[in-house]
């Protein structure tokens, strides 16, 4: 699925009830709330990767975390809502019983309207496709073979277990990459004798030396992270 050149801001409808006829009227600017859910935009595209952020129907699977992609947005107008955001979910089985259904380009596509949502603290309401874009996944320098082995850095024939690697969910790659190789590096006793890399200042009568920087560094430059030394690239 290719994404169209152009992308669309799609921006919610805000209604403020008035109090004393009881109408709905459409507000100029958003209401400033944060603890609403649906957003004040989106900004989509057909191909575009989506998750539902809002329970619109349990029996039918339309719950919140599910994934799909957009595959069309039908009566786009900037001042206005589509008035619906085709998608093709992961799951088959989300969105059979769905009002609106329809198959582009062979898939079998759910036409989600736009959700309403009371504004807490106010009498205003708002109107908005309950979705949120989500980034597509790069690929990153650490690959895992669909059996047991994985190959932390391409430029280096270094192994551990894919299990391990599978599991792991550390918010820095490089930093995951470097941990594992530090028992390649260092005996076990050197690593339980010592300070590690001795980033964090020693505790009151903590003597233990910190690991050998010299050989803590190769896997760095390797990686990139020594910015004193220029990248190695295979």
């Amino acid at each position: 699925m290719k994404l169209c050149i152009e992308s669309k801001l799609i921006e919610a409808q805000d209604f403020q009830k008035d109090k004393t006829y009881g109408k709905f009227t459409l507000k100029k600017v958003h209401c400033k709330k944060s603890d609403v859910c649906l957003p004040t935009s989106i900004l989509l595209a057909e191909g575009a990767r989506v998750m539902l952020i809002k329970k619109e129907d349990t029996a039918d699977g339309l719950v919140n975390g599910v994934m799909g992609t957009v595959i069309y947005i039908k009566d786009f107008s900037p001042n206005s809502l589509p008035s619906n955001i085709y998608i093709h979910f992961d799951n088959e089985r989300v969105g059979r019983n769905a009002k609106v259904k329809k198959i582009i380009s062979g898939k079998r596509c759910v036409g989600l309207r736009p959700s309403s949502e009371g504004i807490p603290f106010s009498n205003c309401v708002r109107k908005q496709f309950p979705l949120k874009f989500q980034m597509m996944q790069q690929k990153t320098e650490t690959s895992i073979d669909q059996k047991t082995n994985v190959k932390l850095i391409e430029s280096a024939d270094v192994k551990v277990d894919g299990e391990t690697c599978k599991t792991q969910k550390e918010s820095s790659p490089r930093y995951f990459v470097i941990r594992k190789v530090m028992p390649l590096l260092f005996s076990g006793a050197d690593l339980a004798n010592s300070r590690g890399q001795g980033l964090t200042t020693s505790k009151d009568g903590d003597f233990r030396p910190t690991l050998d920087k010299t050989r803590v560094k190769k896997p760095k430059i390797m990686l990139g992270q020594d910015k004193t030394r220029q990248f190695i690239t295979t």
